[in-house]
């Protein structure tokens, strides 16, 4: 709630009939629309892929920067992995903002969250708590929730999390919404720019929204799901598929050279390919 002692009356207001406004909306949706077991399966569903995304990005994003203007083998590739390094940034921006900013589709964790602690707790939420009393391993870790009190204690913390990244969280708002989702004026374009968050700071809010996914999904009984596991999505395999590609053609212009006839040796301590002529 605000402390009125340190803000403006006008201030105080306006902040009190958003916090009404606020309730108002999650009562309705209490009654109209309140949380079943599906609608939290849809929901997780949602939050992973949203997360998965931005750690997708991420990983792709530091392998590109690690060999963008570095790796004279990518040289030729300079234009089109900038232009894939931006499209990546855009992503992660754009995806943050739906778990952490406010607005009508966005503060996705918090209200995930909100959903969750409402009162009374949701029936299936109640029967998760009582397979986790019987369960021969959840029983015995704090981390899998037995009743409301444990969830909403281990809630509590997580949300105070969340308010850490606050000044993080208003930049990467301000990226999203004068950089990249509108073309606000320039003076304002230039500065939400500059103050963009760095890859690294972007990294902090998805590694702590894949936190906050797990602490929910194990609190419940319901396991964790590894977001910094990227497999086939990584960028990595185009890199090594585009270095054999250089390779072969090297190799080829050698072969040519030798006038179509040649010996291809390759050295056993740095693994290197070789073209010799035939003797």
């Amino acid at each position: 709630m605000v402390d009125a002692s340190r803000t403006q009356p006008a201030e105080v207001e306006k902040t009190k009939k958003h916090e009404i406004l606020v309730l108002t909306a999650m009562a309705i949706t209490k009654m109209t629309n309140p949380l079943t077991s599906k609608l939290f399966i849809d929901w997780s569903s949602d939050l992973q892929y949203i997360i998965s995304d931005c750690h997708i990005s991420i990983s792709n994003f530091e392998q590109l920067a690690s060999k963008l203007n570095v790796d004279p083998q990518y040289a030729r590739l300079n234009g089109f992995l900038d232009h894939l390094l931006v499209q990546y940034y855009f992503t992660v921006v754009t995806q943050l903002a739906k778990l952490f900013c406010d607005g009508q589709q966005h503060q996705r964790l918090e209200r995930f969250m909100n959903r969750i602690g409402e009162m009374p707790t949701p029936n299936f939420v109640l029967k998760h708590f009582d397979e986790n009393k019987i369960d021969p391993v959840h029983k015995g870790l704090n981390r899998y929730w037995k009743s409301t009190d444990e969830m909403h204690f281990c809630l509590r913390a997580t949300k105070a999390r969340l308010k850490a990244t606050d000044k993080i969280v208003k930049r990467l708002k301000e990226c999203r919404n004068q950089v990249i989702a509108h073309t606000d004026p320039l003076f304002n374009r230039e500065n939400a720019e500059i103050n963009a968050p760095s890859i690294t700071e972007l990294k902090t809010l998805a590694v702590l929204a894949g936190d906050v996914y797990n602490t929910i999904q194990i609190g419940l009984g319901r396991g964790c799901f590894c977001f910094d596991v990227t497999n086939s999505w990584d960028i990595d395999s185009i890199f090594q598929g585009w270095t054999g590609h250089m390779e072969l053609r090297r190799l080829t212009a050698e072969l040519d050279r030798m006038g179509g006839k040649g010996i291809l040796n390759r050295d056993r301590a740095t693994g290197e390919l070789t073209m010799e002529p035939m003797s």
